[in-house]
């Protein structure tokens, strides 16, 4: 899974204890952090207590420059923002305990999950426990006492934590690059300046108000990401076409490199089968698609047929009958009169 990122969110009062891991520590994941904590809680706190960190701060001297991007999200949410003095990490020391505490007793089991959405749902599990487990110090349960906290109503328009990148032109081969991972558009946008808008989970590309492409985000490094429907075979050969298209199927996910490594185990074409499923993308989604791959993994059954029957498809190509006897092919048949069966 890599280096992970940990957010942990404390009420002081209740000692009501959120916590998420997030595969980056950029502005995004920081702001997602607090959104999930406020859905978990079903209201946000008055005022909320950070250390000196960039994504809230800018500067101390010769006065305090918050950063704007953090500065308007919390007028969204009416927050009043408090900061620990420099070097005073003391003040915020009823979270830091509890940080603490997580290294102690949950991040030593870590090894035991195969995933980060794994690992997240028992991080989640753990913390349920601890704010339904009477605290040290108030001899109370959190969650009894968070009804007390009198926390301000979620808004009816949630705030929209999208980051949005200056324009920049895209590579000779149609790729934008963010966070060294590139990403397909259309060809015909080669050489053009477009913009980058980053969420948690996508990276959506747009020409001014246009959405042009959209992915999902990629955390692994150096990576490209390619749609098929981005890329115009029509002047390669029949030939170059089928590797390109096996190429870019291959890449969309790694549950799709393993089940047409394994189909072509299988004794099946897998340039045949990465073209059938690249058709498949016209009406069905990447994420369905991923899924049925890795449903397909699972049954130990890569091949196509079983992949089509996911989507209650068939194959409808006929096999050519070849028989060895090839003047079978030109019997002739006398017509016989229906008297000669009454005998």
């Amino acid at each position: 899974m890599g280096k992970l990122y940990g957010f942990v969110f404390l009420l002081s009062y209740s000692r009501y204890l959120f916590a998420h891991l997030f595969p980056r520590s950029s502005f995004e994941f920081f702001i997602q952090g607090h959104l999930l904590a406020f859905s978990t809680l079903s209201g946000i706190p008055h005022a909320i207590r950070y250390d000196n960190l960039s994504s809230v701060v800018l500067k101390r001297r010769p006065e305090i420059q918050y950063n704007p991007r953090f500065l308007e999200f919390s007028r969204h949410y009416h927050i009043e923002i408090r900061l620990c003095n420099p070097g005073a990490g003391n003040e915020k020391g009823r979270v830091e305990r509890a940080i603490r505490t997580l290294r102690e007793t949950f991040f030593n089991t870590v090894e035991k999950h195969s995933s980060l959405k794994a690992l997240n749902q028992a991080l989640h599990e753990w913390v349920d426990h601890k704010n339904h487990t009477p605290h040290r110090t108030t001899g109370k349960e959190p969650a009894h006492l968070l009804p007390e906290e009198k926390l301000q109503p979620l808004p009816e328009k949630p705030w929209n934590n999208v980051g949005i990148h200056p324009p920049v032109k895209t590579t000779k081969t149609a790729l934008m690059i963010f966070d060294t991972n590139s990403y397909s558009v259309p060809d015909y946008l080669v050489g053009k300046s477009l913009s980058i808008h980053s969420t948690p989970d996508m990276i959506l590309i747009y020409d001014g108000p246009k959405q042009v492409a959209s992915h999902p985000r990629c955390f692994d490094r150096h990576r490209q990401i390619i749609n098929p429907l981005h890329r115009n075979y029509t002047r390669l050969s029949s030939v170059a076409k089928m590797q390109r298209i096996h190429e870019a199927i291959k890449n969309l996910h790694p549950a799709m490199s393993e089940f047409l490594l394994k189909n072509q185990a299988c004794g099946e074409d897998p340039q045949k089968t990465a073209y059938e499923i690249f058709k498949l993308m016209k009406h069905h989604s990447r994420g369905m698609l991923h899924s049925i791959a890795s449903e397909c993994l699972r049954k130990k059954s890569p091949r196509l047929r079983t992949f089509l029957s996911h989507l209650h498809l068939e194959l409808t190509e006929a096999e050519t009958v070849h028989p060895q006897k090839t003047e079978l092919l030109n019997i002739s048949y006398q017509p016989r009169g229906l008297e000669e069966y009454d005998e």
